[in-house]
């Protein structure tokens, strides 16, 4: 049953049935738990909009653009000589905010472990282990796009995109601003999920 169908009958169950809801309720939660379906209950009752529009999409797990490991695809990167090279980022729920956690080299090929934690609501929020950042924000433009901007002592030094394909399976992160020596950069990484 593919899953407009699925939901139709689901829908038919739980807004028009005589019977106690509570089977139908406990189907919706039973599909939730598996995973299948992004069901939201309200008031014992699923309307078209919650049972389509709450969907997980590609890329999208909890409305979180880009959640999971990514590793470097340096074949299909342009990376410009003299800016970090970030191998592996990993995005993660930490509470009510998002951790992202990059490990890599810096320009002159020295491991670096970078950690930023906040929310996806274009505020600036404190970054570690990045000699060139004091804060970070990123903004969620759409359910795979975030917009990012990277600070030093307040001033704007990188500014960037990060776009998630729509088949979840790899994002595509373009930069442009100002290198530790003081020239204008720009870099498209690509990365695939792990």
């Amino acid at each position: 049953m593919n899953k407009v169908a699925f939901l139709t009958v689901l829908l038919t169950c739980c807004v028009f049935s005589t019977a106690p809801q509570n089977a139908s309720m406990a189907s919706a939660r039973a599909a939730t738990k598996a995973g299948t379906m992004g069901l939201w209950e309200r008031n014992g009752v699923l309307s078209e909009r919650e049972t389509l529009g709450n969907q997980e999409k590609p890329g999208d797990e909890g409305g979180t653009p880009g959640i999971g490991t990514w590793k470097l695809n340096e074949a299909r990167s342009k990376l410009s000589p003299g800016v970090p090279k970030n191998d592996t980022v990993v995005y993660e729920a930490a509470g009510d905010k998002v951790k992202v956690t990059v490990d890599g080299n810096d320009s002159d090929g020295k491991p670096i472990h970078i950690e930023w934690t906040g929310k996806f609501d274009g505020k600036d929020y404190p970054v570690t282990g990045d000699p060139t950042a004091d804060t970070r924000s990123y903004k969620k433009v759409d359910h795979r796009t975030l917009e990012l901007t990277v600070k030093k002592d307040g001033k704007v030094t990188v500014t960037g995109r990060i776009v998630v394909a729509a088949d979840g399976k790899s994002r595509t992160v373009s930069t442009s601003g100002t290198s530790s020596a003081g020239r204008r950069v720009q870099s498209t990484a690509v990365y695939d999920k792990q």
